[in-house]
């Protein structure tokens, strides 16, 4: 009976120890972009919106997947180089970068808070983090093993938020060129807020799937490029950013706090 009891409430415990170990990794670099923003902070209850919108994003991505591989496998074999660039590039990484987006600009496009290009670093990141929360609670308690936990802590969930801060930087500079009168400007860094986290998320997952000593290799530098540029990239561009309004008044002279040289 009490060997019963012990068993249960291990298994219990097990439970919530993954679960934080899902959450906790997100939450933690979720939180470390919001500090970044120095100009205003943004509202509780938009972050929280974010969140959820986020998470619902998985629900449309499970479904477009389902389609897109299913089209895939009418293509390519399965498992075949071809196979793996389809269902990485043209299925997952636009499935979900592409839900992303959308509701990330549902939401924020026409929200007053949006008062700044690195607000629209926090949004992205908050709705890629509400993604990433339900992607890793479905992979840890599918596998059952704090291995899976600590190996997506290191390496999935940074590359989530990292695909995000590059959504978020070319969204949140399309919103300034809009208020700049500079609309092909704006339609471009539009483009580059879906295509440079598809390219990158597409190579990630590429890497991965190609399961090779090559591709594990590439996928490694590639992963601590950019872990790294990304860090830099945060701390230069919270460190220069300015309200629009006070971007606006300010004259031109020909630099640029956001540039990525």
């Amino acid at each position: 009976m009490f060997g019963n009891i012990i068993e249960k409430n291990e298994g219990e415990l097990m439970q919530w120890v993954l679960f934080a170990a899902a959450v906790i990794p997100p939450a933690i670099l979720m939180i470390y972009i919001y500090k970044k923003d120095k100009v205003d902070k943004e509202p509780t209850g938009l972050l929280l919106r974010l969140l959820l919108a986020g998470a619902l994003s998985v629900v449309s991505a499970i479904i477009l997947e389902s389609v897109g591989m299913a089209l895939a496998g009418l293509v390519a074999e399965s498992g075949s180089a071809l196979y793996n660039a389809l269902t990485c590039f043209l299925v997952i990484a636009t499935a979900e970068e592409g839900g992303k987006l959308y509701f990330l600009k549902r939401r924020t496009w026409h929200n007053r808070n949006f008062t700044s290009t690195f607000d629209g670093i926090v949004y992205a990141v908050f709705v890629s983090a509400g993604f990433a929360i339900v992607e890793n609670i479905m992979y840890v308690f599918t596998n059952g093993t704090i291995y899976v936990a600590l190996l997506r802590g290191v390496t999935a969930i940074p590359g989530h938020i990292n695909f995000a801060v590059f959504m978020g930087y070319f969204y949140g500079l399309a919103k300034r060129s809009v208020l700049f009168g500079e609309f092909e400007k704006a339609n471009r860094y539009k483009k580059l807020a879906f295509w440079v986290p598809v390219l990158l998320h597409g190579l990630y997952d590429f890497c991965l799937q190609m399961n090779s000593t090559v591709f594990t290799v590439i996928f490694t530098v590639f992963v601590v490029v950019m872990d790294v540029f990304v860090i830099v990239k945060v701390r230069k561009w919270s460190k220069g950013d300015k309200t629009f309004a006070a971007d606006i008044a300010e004259s031109y002279d020909g630099s640029d706090p956001f540039d990525l040289n």
